[in-house]
């Protein structure tokens, strides 16, 4: 298991803690360039691993990596939530998408 944070460094918004949203990362070039030049290089060294990105944010990241040729969907787990307590909606996400991991990760581990 290696676990990571698509953007591994402290983010900054008007002074405070970026939250993951308000604006998108990848809306902001400087980002966009971060994310090319170290999450899907990080990505690029675990060719044969399953990609499971917690939560919305991370989520479209990664559909971006995809979106620009540089991961497989079908070796990512989109659609879990992020496992913040201020998360709402983390146990109706994860309901939602149970059935499609489940399949997914048989397909991934046969």
């Amino acid at each position: 298991m290696h676990t990571t944070s698509t953007v591994s460094a402290a983010i900054f918004n008007d002074g405070k803690n970026y939250t993951g949203y308000g604006p998108s990362l990848l809306r902001l070039p400087k980002f966009q360039a971060f994310i090319a030049e170290n999450f899907a290089k990080e990505l690029a060294l675990l060719p044969n691993a399953m990609i499971v990105p917690l939560g919305k944010t991370a989520g479209e990241i990664v559909q971006s990596l995809y979106d620009e040729n540089h991961i497989g969907l079908d070796r990512c787990l989109v659609g879990f939530p992020h496992p913040s307590g201020a998360n709402g909606h983390g146990v109706r996400f994860f309901a939602e998408g149970r059935d499609r991991s489940r399949e997914q990760l048989q397909d991934w581990f046969s």
